[in-house]
């Protein structure tokens, strides 16, 4: 089967690759993680290309490790260490085919577009906690405080926002050809009132949140 030919700035062009035929879109990638999970998409005239993207072979695999290796250990920490609890991570954004991040204005260059990146919030009453929970979370797994998580498999972590105040959390997988790269931790901050963002690295003092007025 053909998949879109996708020209990218990582050396791969996409035209005809192995798709796992068998697999179900109800079908688990991990304990608790399922691949409709991934592929999900309001724009519903994408769902089907990003469903057929999801089932190429080597992209079913990233997101296997990605939910694997990534979702699975932070799921289990905010569940107090408890891999049967039932708070969830909400997954906001996962696979993109081509279309669907041209129409999302996404970065030519996203991890979204390789399957080896996801978006999720946790649950919240209201965007302030959600805020407050995802910078919590995102000390934790900068300070190697998430239990089992390897964050040399994530490339980057990013918490990310919009100019309406929602927040969400950005892990992109580390694959082979980043294995000599650094782990980034960045977080978009407010740079003006018109609400335009700029991402700013992490660097793990105290004083950093107040200092951005995040």
């Amino acid at each position: 089967m053909k998949s879109p030919a996708y020209n990218t700035k990582h050396g791969k062009t996409h035209s005809v690759c192995n798709v796992k035929s068998n697999v179900k879109i109800e079908e688990k990638l991990s304990e608790h993680f399922s691949l409709s999970e991934l592929v999900n998409t309001s724009y519903a005239e994408h769902l089907e290309e990003n469903i057929q993207y999801a089932m190429e072979e080597d992209n079913y695999l990233k997101l296997k490790k990605l939910c694997t290796d990534i979702l699975e250990p932070i799921r289990t920490y905010i569940n107090d260490g408890n891999s049967a609890g039932k708070k969830a991570i909400i997954i906001t954004s996962g696979v993109r085919c081509l279309p669907l991040n041209i129409k999302v204005k996404g970065s030519s260059t996203s991890q979204h577009m390789f399957c080896e990146a996801v978006d999720f919030v946790l649950s919240a009453k209201d965007m302030s906690e959600q805020r407050d929970k995802l910078v919590s979370l995102f000390k934790d797994i900068y300070n190697k405080k998430v239990d089992n998580l390897d964050i040399n498999n994530i490339y980057q972590c990013i918490i990310e926002r919009n100019k309406y105040g929602s927040y969400w959390l950005h892990i992109g997988l580390k694959t082979q050809n980043r294995q000599n790269q650094s782990t980034s931790f960045t977080v978009m901050v407010q740079i003006n009132n018109d609400a335009d963002f700029i991402k700013i690295k992490y660097d793990g003092s105290k004083d950093f949140f107040t200092k951005y007025k995040f």
